[in-house]
């Protein structure tokens, strides 16, 4: 037969119990910490690293120079000798068109025409120097020999005296002579 059991002896009995938590509670918040860790590690070398902002700057660099070497492809402005551009950005000047005379000058890394390049042939134009320019242009005599892809012309006065150097390098994309300086 069965005894009957009081309530004090479940009292001692429960008592005696060491009450322990389930070992799974225990395993879970432990893989949690180690999978947080390993995400923050993940996270940190592929978005906040150094290494990896030197990454995304080098493709964002490789991205500039592709759109850079296809413009510079693209810009036919210019002469397949200097002398030839010389020649080509005087006639632009002789019409009076300032905005074609300025693409016969190296572009800016963006592609853009140089803003200054422009004021100053607007200027010139302005204020009717554009013969002075295209004279200049006329009496210009080469200075040397092409080195690394640059040329220059020397203009100078009825002395001999150096008055202005013309700078002009070939843009290695389209193989046109672009004017550097002036």
């Amino acid at each position: 037969m069965m005894e009957k059991i009081n309530d004090a002896d479940i009292s001692k009995v429960v008592s005696s119990l060491k009450f322990r938590r389930p070992r799974y509670k225990y395993l879970i918040f432990s893989a949690a910490i180690v999978l947080t860790t390993v995400a923050g590690y993940v996270v940190w070398f592929k978005y906040f690293s150094p290494q990896a902002q030197s990454l995304r700057d080098w493709q964002k660099y490789a991205v500039w120079e592709k759109r850079y070497k296809d413009q510079s492809a693209a810009d036919k402005y210019g002469g397949q000798t200097p002398q030839e551009t010389l020649n080509l950005f005087a006639d632009a000047l002789r019409k009076g068109d300032v905005d074609l005379a300025s693409k016969y000058f190296v572009r800016n890394t963006d592609g853009s025409v140089n803003p200054e390049v422009i004021d100053n042939l607007n200027k010139a134009k302005a204020d009717n120097k554009l013969n002075n320019l295209i004279e200049a242009l006329e009496s210009a005599s080469s200075a040397g020999s092409s080195i690394n892809n640059h040329f220059g012309f020397e203009v100078r006065n009825e002395d001999g005296k150096l008055i202005n150097d013309i700078g002009l390098v070939k843009n290695e994309y389209s193989n046109v002579w672009k004017i550097e300086s002036f």
